[in-house]
């Protein structure tokens, strides 16, 4: 079988995880009308334009993941692939709008690159990739680049990078070893943020307004500062699944920016401060069956809920660059596949997006 890279190994996932088992047919009939359309192509990682009339999102079809531009307005998708054949993911837009972020590649090999929006001054940020066995033991050396997200000055880069890729209790290799790594982009000089090897870093990283914090989620992290608890395990035991951290890559202690139930994931950040993410809404009686999860916002110390649709599914939420909205991927029903939405973040207008067939998806050369 033809490997097809990382972002469709990640869209793979993302849709393993939207797909869930005992979906009875008789179910599946009764939503025959309102069903999703078959599009013929998967979509991951969209992100608002920073005038808001527009998402930029992923689009994968067969062998190929292609950067896409959906037009609100005009209900128009068009797509391009600028790292020329690669495999194409996690796009994310300056705050001027000019300059865009995404990282490419394919199978282990991937990395951060930067270009004009008009698709000029393309340029490789991060060339560090590595595949080899390590010296004590199985594991598989690798430089995985994704999620970059640019500081609010457009000068720095802050994105995730794995290390390893080891076997575990499932059929193939699991990419381990996350941490949080920025760049500047004039230098190409990196750094470090964190130490922590997290099994996982969900959606991407970001700087928070003050250019000197940045807000993200992990989980599995080892702790190696001595501050807080020692492993996952313990971390576990004092703040179940409340897994957003606020870290300045000094030296910080392993405990979360703030707790909401039970369950708390991929954080994103307004100019002004206000947070984005998701939580699980179901009660302990639901999670004999199917979670739900739902959109909430934080202001300064107050949370309020975004949506209360308690979707069966939800991934990779995005706050607006001017904190009115929010974009996100969810199931609409149980067993459904991912589908886009849009509301604004007080709530109202919750919109759901019928997105064009992939014959109708016009290829061009820049955005």
């Amino acid at each position: 079988m033809k490997k097809v890279g990382l972002f469709c190994l990640v869209f793979l996932l993302l849709i393993s995880v939207f797909c869930i088992a005992g979906f009875k047919k008789a179910e599946a009939q009764e939503k025959d009308k309102g069903k999703d359309p078959k599009r013929g192509y998967g979509i991951v990682s969209p992100i608002l334009s920073p005038d808001n009339k527009k998402i930029m999102l992923v689009v994968c079809h067969k062998d190929a993941c292609n950067l896409a531009v959906y037009e609100i307005a005009a209900g128009r998708m068009l797509r391009f692939n600028p790292s020329n054949g690669l495999l194409d993911g996690t796009p994310s837009y300056s705050q001027d709008g000019k300059i865009l972020t995404f990282a490419a590649g394919r199978d282990d090999d991937h990395n951060i690159f930067v270009m004009n929006i008009d698709g000029s001054g393309l340029r490789q940020l991060t060339h560090d990739y590595n595949n080899g066995k390590m010296k004590d033991g199985p594991d598989i050396v690798v430089k995985l680049n994704a999620g970059p997200s640019f500081s609010s000055d457009g000068e720095r880069i802050i994105y995730k990078k794995s290390g390893i890729k080891r076997q575990l209790y499932r059929p193939g290799r699991q990419i381990l070893h996350w941490d949080v790594y920025e760049m500047d982009i004039k230098t190409g000089k990196e750094h470090r943020l964190t130490n922590y090897r997290f099994f996982h870093i969900a959606g991407r990283p970001a700087y928070m307004p003050d250019g000197k914090r940045f807000i993200f989620s992990g989980e599995g992290a080892k702790n190696h500062t001595g501050i807080g608890p020692k492993d996952f395990e313990a971390y576990m035991k004092l703040y179940k699944q409340n897994n957003i951290f606020i870290m300045d890559g000094i030296k910080n202690a392993l405990e979360p920016a703030f707790t909401y139930g039970d369950w708390t994931q991929e954080p994103s950040v307004a100019k002004d401060g206000t947070i984005l993410f998701m939580a699980r809404t179901c009660t302990q009686k639901d999670k004999k069956t199917f979670c739900t999860y739902d959109l909430f916002s934080r202001r300064g110390n107050e949370i309020k809920a975004v949506t209360n649709g308690r979707f069966p599914q939800m991934a990779e939420p995005r706050i607006s660059l001017d904190g009115s909205h929010a974009v996100f991927l969810a199931s609409r029903w149980e067993g459904a596949g991912p589908s886009l939405f849009i509301t604004r973040i007080d709530g109202s207008e919750l919109r759901y997006f019928e997105l064009p067939p992939w014959e109708s998806i016009k290829e061009v050369r820049h955005p």
